[in-house]
């Protein structure tokens, strides 16, 4: 008898019973294989908290027990919340920038430059210079020199206080001193010590100006019966004797740390070819009246309450280059050219225009 399809089947209990066993084992065998959706409202399932970190997406060097470890935050970036390499470790920099809070890179150390921007200069000792050794020289393009004495700093800083009554700017100070050096080039006082020219050309400090000097003493005499003129005033000539008794300790610190910055060469000439000042009301008189042209004297800068002048002839120092007067400290030479040659190109005298001096018989 010849069997149909339907006949040959097995009873659907019969194959459950058989392979069973069958599809268990193989399932079993494929761990990897999620057995079930999981609902979204129901807990996950044990197999599938196990799965979360082992799919291969977080275990490639991310994290591992909350800290990295594949190299990607340990590589000299950040170790224990400090960085290793180089750039910052214990809070500090330390790859020549900065080491317990001070730059140790040849810009700041302890507090002061030491890449030499700012250690050309120690700070000024303002005590008073004493002795007979100079502080400095002034240095003519002639090659004569004369030197700045601690007589002559006392002087220079009477004057600079008493020309300003006392309360000076560094302006006020380096004009003026500046000026100085410059009028003892004038014919009259190539030979005189700067506290000779200091003493003459400075009023407030000019004994000739006091109640007993030259200028004023008349207008104090027994007999004199007219008006004391304002040049001459019992106050002016009070603060004159004033300033002239004045110990160094009591001149203003400005005025006394500019001439010593000044008699070392640390200032800078800002009136170049003035030789000479006067109160800007003065010259302003002078230039309504002609007297200033008739003295061919040409303003250079004004400067506080003061106007600052060359001349134009005799000599002309509008000429004068910043090598004509110079000064330098006392260890120091002066520039070794002569010569007021104006022509002259910076090829003249090589690449270093600096021109160092040779030694002297000073």
């Amino acid at each position: 008898m010849i069997q149909t399809h339907s006949e040959s089947k097995r009873p659907a209990s019969s194959l459950r019973a058989l392979f069973a066993p069958v599809f268990v084992s193989i399932l079993l065998s494929l761990p990897t294989v999620a057995l079930s959706a999981t609902p979204a409202d129901t807990e996950p399932s044990l197999w599938d908290q196990v799965t979360d970190w082992f799919d291969g997406e977080e275990t490639d060097g991310e994290e591992t027990d909350g800290e990295w470890t594949d190299g990607e935050e340990t590589d000299g970036e950040e170790t224990d919340g400090e960085w290793t390499d180089g750039e910052w470790t214990d809070g500090e920099w330390t790859d020549g920038e900065w080491t317990d809070g001070e730059w140790t890179d040849g810009e700041w150390t302890d507090g002061e430059w030491t890449d030499g921007e700012e250690t050309d200069f120690t700070e000024i000792d303002l005590s008073e210079p004493t002795g007979d050794e100079p502080l400095g020289y002034l240095c003519y393009d002639d090659g004569r020199e004369k030197p700045i004495t601690p007589s002559d700093a006392l002087w220079l800083a009477k004057m600079v206080d008493g020309e300003t009554g006392g309360d000076p700017s560094q302006d006020d100070a380096d004009a003026m001193l500046w000026t100085i050096a410059q009028r003892t080039d004038l014919p009259s006082f190539k030979d005189r010590s700067i506290e000779y020219l200091t003493r003459a050309y400075s009023q407030p400090i000019n004994h000739r100006w006091t109640r007993t000097g030259m200028y004023c003493r008349e207008y104090y005499a027994d007999d004199f019966e007219g008006t004391i003129p304002d040049k001459c005033s019992r106050s002016r000539t009070r603060r004159r004797a004033e300033n002239i008794d004045k110990s160094w300790d009591e001149v203003d610190e400005l005025a006394r740390r500019a001439v010593l910055e000044f008699a070392t060469g640390r200032l800078d000439n800002p009136v170049l070819g003035a030789i000479g000042w006067f109160d800007s009301a003065v010259w302003r008189r002078g230039e309504t009246s002609g007297k200033n042209d008739a003295k061919h004297r040409e303003l250079v800068a004004e400067i506080e309450r003061n106007s600052f002048y060359a001349r134009r002839r005799s000599p002309d120092t509008l000429a004068w280059d910043e090598w004509h007067v110079t000064v330098v400290a006392a260890d120091e030479f002066c520039p070794d050219f002569v010569g007021n040659d104006t022509t002259a190109s910076d090829d003249d005298f090589g690449d270093d225009t600096t021109f160092f001096a040779q030694e002297t018989d000073r």
